[in-house]
């Protein structure tokens, strides 16, 4: 197998190091000086084309090759299946730079160490990099497998690489654990006091300590012991079409003539006009926006925020978990980017003010929990705790806009975990279904079947889970929602969806925005709006809210029944999913 590494000097000037050694007659000054130069001429080239060719490949270079034993294993489970995977970009990166996706997430990200190895299937490659970021957990491990002959990107994975996330048997004593351990593994963290899950801090962000430390940790066989990656999630917003300065998902399908040629116009929303003469206040109910944090201080959404009075931090209105735990920030969940702030606003913008836009419910409690950061980009171990976090704090609905996907094509990660997901985020709704909370989660954006590829949170097989798709204006499936006829269960309106934005509190979505998410060059590409499944799922969220409201001893089973059950079956969405598009007004009980 051939393998080509590059290294590249990090700011702490922590270079791999390559092991050579020589044998010296002792006769032969002309060949010690032949070495010599020999020696000083592969340094030149080092030096300049940062390229180094190992003969002799380690299983310890990559996750693959270190668990492949695994795979063959009487051991292995048999319901182990395909990795988690991450993905940002359809877009190979380079190998030696980061991509232009990479640097609209972490900006002035570089790359410090990468990694391409033949895959396992034949015309494959697999790419590794380790990014140097300003995230809170600033070295990012990246795994893309590419096909060779076009240059294709099969699948991506992103994870942080100073850490992985180990769950401990009961019995086991943390300390106890970790001396059993390696150099390579330094420290353990709690993540959540629900369980024993821990951050396995590992002594160096380099692409051969993760799998290393994944292999020493599995061969301890300890009953009740897993581990896996700390991948990365994304906001789930896709740019699209032209933006409208009226909020027509929220409208009752409504047809119209225009132009010349009389062409029909019609407007496809979830009959909130109609649903606001039954219910317009869900203002006992607590909804978690699970994000990248709320603007809470908006004209449209600050009388609508959920606060409490923390004896050491004041008045908060939600968490900041996208920073380290000694952060002073981590009470203040301000909302640096937008996505969070336009789901608040989707859910729960004050109604009948006078100001700006209305939410679906009119009057509602938002929980700001920030565990994106400024890029849109977050840990799943991080999500795990925010969801514990609004359980713990009285929510009962949460806006998760967000996921990512899993693909049956990727050796990297396969059989790392089982079940094709994170169990740590698994766990998280799992403790949330106990309490009676319900998750609505986007579909994704990749157009696929998920009943065949799977994303998560959307896809975990637990009754407490909505899955939600997206619809156009003329009440089509969007050509960039995900589907799927087991696993999705219905769709809302995703395109050109207006909504509050976080720039000031008087933000909202205009062309100005749409150049600052867009990265746009030129006029056109301004006209595009930020759509998705992200802004499909607030309008469950919001729904469910109202529903909440008016039958407040309903079960979250019968609560989800009943959007469900009361979705208009359109012909677009037949055989696509298990509901249809939301109607609210016929969920509580009109239309």
């Amino acid at each position: 197998m051939r393998i080509k590494q590059h290294f590249y000097e990090n700011k702490n000037k922590d270079r791999q190091s390559l092991d050579s050694s020589v044998r010296w007659n002792d006769g032969g000054v002309v060949r010690m000086w032949l070495v010599a130069v020999f020696l000083l001429l592969i340094g030149f080239i080092l030096y300049k084309s940062e390229v180094f060719f190992l003969h002799q490949p380690s299983a310890a270079l990559s996750i693959m090759l270190s668990r492949q034993h695994e795979q063959n294993s009487p051991q292995a489970s048999a319901d182990h299946r395909a990795p988690l995977s991450v993905s940002s970009s359809k877009t190979a990166a380079p190998l030696h730079a980061p991509s232009k996706e990479e640097l609209k997430e972490f900006p002035e990200a570089r790359v410090v160490e990468a990694l391409e190895i033949e895959g396992s299937n034949p015309g494959e490659k697999i790419c590794m990099r380790i990014l140097e970021t300003h995230f809170k957990d600033p070295y990012i491990r990246t795994e893309e497998t590419i096909d060779e002959a076009s240059g294709v990107l099969l699948h991506r994975s992103e994870m942080a690489a100073e850490h992985l996330l180990v769950r401990l048997p009961a019995d086991e004593n943390p300390g106890t654990f970790l001396n059993r351990l390696g150099p390579d593994a330094i420290a353990l963290e709690r993540v959540t006091a629900k369980e024993p899950l821990y951050r396995l801090q590992l002594g160096s962000h380099s692409l051969a300590v993760m799998p290393r430390v994944f292999a020493e940790v599995a061969n301890k066989q300890l009953s009740g012991l897993t581990e896996e990656p700390d991948f990365f999630v994304h906001a789930a917003m896709k740019p699209n079409n032209p933006l409208y300065s009226q909020q027509w998902y929220l409208w009752k399908s409504c047809f119209g003539i225009s132009g010349w040629n009389a062409s029909t116009i019609f407007f496809s929303g979830i009959d909130a006009v109609d649903a606001w003469d039954i219910q317009t206040s869900a203002e006992s109910v607590v909804v978690a926006v699970i994000d990248t944090g709320i603007r809470y201080t908006h004209e449209d959404l600050a009388a609508n925020m959920w606060h409490e009075d923390d004896p050491i931090y004041g008045t908060i209105y939600g968490w900041n978990f996208s920073v380290k735990d000694d952060d002073i920030k981590k009470s203040d969940p301000m909302d640096g980017f937008g996505h969070g702030t336009a789901c608040a606003g989707i859910i729960g913008a004050v109604g009948n003010s006078g100001v700006g836009v209305v939410g679906v419910a009119w009057n509602v409690k938002l929980m700001a929990l920030k565990f994106l950061n400024d890029q849109g980009v977050g840990l799943v171990s991080d999500g795990a705790s925010a969801i514990d976090f609004a359980c713990e704090h009285g929510a009962k609905i949460l806006n998760c806009s967000w996921g990512y996907v899993s693909s049956e094509e990727d050796p990297v990660f396969k059989n790392v975990i089982s079940n094709n997901d994170s169990s740590v985020l698994q766990a998280a709704v799992s403790r949330a279904r106990d309490q009676g909370v319900i998750v609505v989660a986007a579909a994704g954006n990749e157009g696929k079947d998920n009943d065949l590829n799977p994303e998560y949170p959307a896809n975990y097989p637990l009754d407490n889970i909505v899955s939600v798709a997206s619809t156009t204006e003329d009440n089509q499936l969007a050509s960039f929602s995900s589907y799927g006829a087991t696993t999705v269960h219905l769709a809302a309106p995703g395109e050109e969806i207006f909504s509050t934005w976080a720039r000031s509190d008087s933000d909202y979505l205009d062309a100005q925005t749409r150049q600052k998410i867009l990265g746009a060059s030129n006029a056109s590409e301004v006209d595009k709006a930020p759509c998705g499944t992200s802004f499909s799922v607030p309008q469950v969220v919001g729904a469910l809210a109202l529903l909440k409201q008016q039958f407040p001893t309903w079960t979250y089973q019968q609560l989800i029944a009943r959007v469900i059950g009361t979705s208009d079956k359109i012909p677009s969405l037949v055989g696509k999913m298990i509901g249809g598009k939301l109607n609210l007004a016929r969920a509580l009980g009109g239309g």
